[in-house]
Formats: structure tokens, C-alpha cells, sequence
């Protein structure tokens, strides 16, 4: 049976076909950290790996498994649905 996420609309492929994740206990007694990020899409783990490279203690907490949600059904488009390319956009904003 194909992985299903609590909160994603439907089966996935690719979280069916990537392998198993690893696993992380749940949050249990007092944590201490410098940064505590909630949530782990994209911009969670992006924030949590960067503040750790640079030394600072993070503990990032998600409710289900890192990239379930909107993170794990992106499509990965940047900038679709516009009438013109960036670069212009860009000129007519500056």
C-alpha cells in the first residue's frame, strides 16, 4: 500500500517510489535551542540547515513528516502563470 500522508489530498508516486525516510521520535521533555522553526517544508529545513552550518543550536519541530504538505506536492514551477518574464518585471517595478 502507498505511503499516505495525513494531510495530503491523495497518494503520491514519488513518496511512494523514494525510499523509506528516516524517522524521528517525538518531541519528549525540555529542549533547549537558540531557534525553534516550526514547520518542516521547504523553508523550515532551508532555515534549520543554514542557522545550523553556521553553529546555532535549532530544533525544528513538524507535526507529520518533513516536505508532507504543500512542500511535497510542489511542482517546483517558479514564476508560471505570469505574462511576462522576470527580468521585465523587474525593470517596470524598479
Amino acid at each position: 500500500m502507498p505511503y499516505q500522508s495525513p494531510i495530503s489530498p491523495g497518494f503520491s508516486w514519488y513518496e511512494d517510489t523514494a525510499g523509506e525516510r528516516p524517522e524521528y521520535g517525538a518531541l519528549d521533555g525540555d529542549v533547549s535551542a537558540d531557534v525553534v522553526i516550526i514547520g518542516g517544508g521547504f523553508t523550515g529545513l532551508s532555515a534549520a540547515a543554514h542557522l545550523a552550518k553556521a553553529g546555532t543550536n535549532v530544533v525544528l519541530i513538524e507535526a507529520h513528516r518533513f516536505g508532507d504538505g504543500a512542500s511535497g506536492r510542489n511542482g517546483g514551477q517558479l514564476g508560471t502563470g505570469q505574462r511576462a518574464w522576470g527580468r521585465n518585471l523587474k525593470r517596470s517595478w524598479a
